[in-house]
């Protein structure tokens, strides 16, 4: 691990004095990337819950996630939903 970010110092080091030298002698350079990482979802372990967020050991359901799980809802009246 030591190595790696030994590397990755030297690396920018290497990019500032770069940019730096270009900077002084008048040298016009491309902009500097801003990465940003992507957040991807991140895979639950085997036997985990399929819906909800696990949160200090608590699970999280959304209205969406209850209503999935409850269903559609059936009316109890006997119509069927016909305008009249």
């Amino acid at each position: 691990m030591s190595h790696r970010k030994g590397m990755a110092n030297k690396a920018r080091s290497r990019e500032e004095n770069r940019r730096r030298e270009a900077k002084e002698a008048g040298i016009v350079l491309e902009r500097k990337q801003i990465i940003r990482k992507e957040r991807e979802r991140r895979e639950r372990g085997v036997g985990g819950p399929s819906v909800g967020k696990l949160r200090g050991g608590l699970l999280q359901l959304s209205k969406r996630d209850v209503a999935d799980i409850e269903g559609p809802r059936h009316r109890r009246d006997g119509k069927k939903g016909k305008r009249r």
